[in-house]
This record gives C-alpha cells, sequence and structure tokens, in this order.
C-alpha cells in the first residue's frame, strides 16, 4: 500500500550525551536530528535513523566518529514518526532520504545528491522542528 503523507512529531531537543546515557532509549527507533549551538546560532548537522540498531546507539557511534569535529552544544531532537501506522524500515529510510535531500545537513554525505522516495510525496512535521520546515514536498512518481 502507497502512502502518501508521513507525519513526524519532533520532540523538545535534549543534549547528545544525555541521550547517551539514559538506556531508556535503548528501546527507541526512528528518526532523529542533531543540531549544534554555537555563538547563539542553531545549525543543522544531521538527520539520521535508528531502524536496525537504537538511537542511543546512533549517537554513541556518531560521537565517538566524528561529533567532535564540530564546535559547540550538540543537541538532538528525536521523531516521533506518527504516520503511517503500521511502520516499516522502508517508510523510516524514505523519511530519512526525504529530510536529507531536501535540507542538506552538512555531516550528511549520502542522499544529499539524489534519492528515490516510493512512499511518500509529503513529510508533515509538528512540534519541536528546529530548522525543519513544517511541511517538506518532495517530488514523486508511480
Amino acid at each position: 500500500m502507497r502512502h502518501k503523507t508521513a507525519e513526524i512529531y519532533w520532540n523538545y531537543p535534549k543534549l547528545v550525551d544525555r541521550i547517551i546515557e539514559d538506556r531508556s532509549y535503548d528501546e527507541y527507533f526512528g528518526i532523529y536530528s542533531i543540531y549544534r549551538r554555537f555563538s547563539n546560532a542553531e545549525t543543522l548537522l544531521y538527520i539520521g535513523k535508528a531502524d536496525s540498531c537504537s538511537i542511543r546507539s546512533r549517537l554513541k557511534d556518531h560521537k565517538k566518529k566524528w561529533l567532535s569535529d564540530y564546535r559547540g552544544i550538540k543537541i538532538v531532537r528525536i521523531g516521533d514518526i506518527l504516520k503511517p501506522t503500521p511502520l516499516f524500515s522502508v517508510h523510516i529510510e524514505d523519511i530519512e532520504s526525504g529530510l536529507i535531500y531536501e535540507l542538506q545537513p552538512i555531516a550528511n554525505i549520502s542522499k544529499r545528491n539524489n534519492y528515490f522516495c516510493t512512499n511518500f510525496h509529503d513529510i508533515l512535521n509538528y512540534g519541536y522542528r528546529g530548522q525543519i520546515p513544517k511541511t517538506i514536498s518532495m517530488y514523486w512518481q508511480e
């Protein structure tokens, strides 16, 4: 079944280190955005997905590999995917791809130049979105 709209509720931003320390995030899978706060400005660094491993695991890996390359306070907004239900890995992949392509986060390497989305033509964003627009419309074809 083809879904046309994905909906995400972005949670209040938290320090990356707080998420890493909190074992309850071992049970969280979905989408997240990492920002840095530096000199009274907030910059979107990265959009990621946690589908085969938890968000806590992903953030630990990012911290070990590249997060320290950027100055400032690192925060994360976790996106609860409200729609579609049921949610499958292919949906998370499409949402991540669309967000990366449309927002061009500086630390993402893949999906910045092109992507193929098979399930959605719009991503609606609610809550504490940061720099993520309320609506992202993507090219979609049958």
